[in-house]
């Protein structure tokens, strides 16, 4: 119940910033909450239950913690409460990650350990309020790392001894890009004239190039079944969509290509991997996923071209796409 009233809060925050009248769900004035809710609380409580599922009972804290704190802000907004309970949840799932590392396959656990990291550094700097484009950034290493790790330890995606260094390589670069969004924003607040051109755009090069790569390292090793491999092939795509935005334009900072950018990857890539753990091989599936893409795809456009009634459109049938699958995964069977 929990997660259904802030999932209906992220979708309900996330149609206003569309322009829709969402008066009807909860999220309805949260419009700058639509990230926090969907990817801080709702992705933090999937990664907990999944490591839940292997580990023992109190590793249900971590998902509880973020599902309560996104409780909490549907109802206060603007209070601190809530951000402590999600910096609490990030660092318990750090520490139930690290707890969990063994017998893992090779490579998942530092991936769930580095994508932990990344989320309890992102929730962090949800206190002092800084920019959004900040925080995501940080929010990139969480979703990329801890869905890589998950991948990994199915089976679906092995990782020999060049795929190993490239993931750390990858996990250092990450860090290395948000860790320069934060202090080319310092250095702007203090002296802007300072700030070299290379420091600017930097940070958001570094992650496109880290998601590029990261795109064709997955499409390449994917081993699962049909439907995996469908999604990851989807979802790798979205992702090397948002790295080349990325690389091109060198500062996501907000407006359309902040949109396009975070929507192909939460959406586009993050759903992708998410969906690739469910056996939903269904004619009804396989549509609904291929909507869910072309919908997407013209979102996407839509934004950058700055085409508002097909962006809202596509939105809009890209979300009820979404809810089909998610009804249809519901009743499925999880891959093992």
């Amino acid at each position: 119940m929990l997660f259904t009233v802030v999932l209906l809060a992220g979708l309900g925050a996330g149609l206003t910033r569309l322009g829709w009248n969402t008066s009807f769900l909860p999220g309805s004035s949260l419009s700058f909450r639509h990230g926090a809710l969907l990817v801080s609380v709702l992705l933090t409580a999937l990664a907990g239950l999944e490591l839940a599922r292997r580990q023992r009972t109190w590793v249900y804290l971590s998902p509880l913690l973020a599902a309560a704190g996104g409780l909490w802000m549907c109802f206060a907004p603007f209070a601190r409460p809530p951000l402590v309970l999600l910096l609490v949840a990030a660092a318990f799932l750090l520490l139930f990650s690290i707890l969990g590392a063994r017998g893992r396959a090779p490579m998942a656990a530092p991936c769930r350990i580095a994508g932990a990291a990344f989320l309890l550094v992102g929730n962090g700097q949800l206190f002092p309020g800084m920019p959004s484009h900040v925080v995501t950034s940080w929010w990139f290493g969480f979703v990329l790392f801890s869905l890589l790790g998950l991948h990994l330890d199915r089976g679906d995606t092995t990782a020999g001894a060049k795929g190993r260094i490239l993931l750390i390589v990858l996990a250092l670069c990450a860090l290395a890009g948000a860790a320069m969004k934060n202090y080319a924003l310092g250095v702007e607040f203090i002296d802007p004239s300072s700030l070299a051109p290379w420091q600017r755009w930097g940070g958001d090069r570094l992650l496109g190039l880290v998601m590029a790569s990261a795109a064709i390292w997955l499409a390449v090793n994917e081993r699962g079944d049909s439907w995996s491999r469908l999604c990851v092939l989807g979802g790798s795509t979205f992702l090397t969509l948002a790295g080349l935005i990325a690389l091109y334009t060198g500062e996501i900072l907000a407006g359309p290509i902040y949109e396009a950018t975070v929507h192909a990857f939460f959406v586009g890539f993050a759903t992708s991997l998410i969906l690739a753990h469910f056996r939903l091989n269904s004619f009804l599936a396989l549509g609904s996923l291929a909507v869910f893409y072309l919908s997407l795809a013209l979102w996407i456009a839509g934004a950058l071209a700055g085409w508002n009634t097909s962006k809202e459109i596509s939105a809009t049938i890209n979300l009820l796409a979404l809810l089909i699958l998610a009804g249809i995964a519901l009743r499925s069977k999880k891959s093992p």
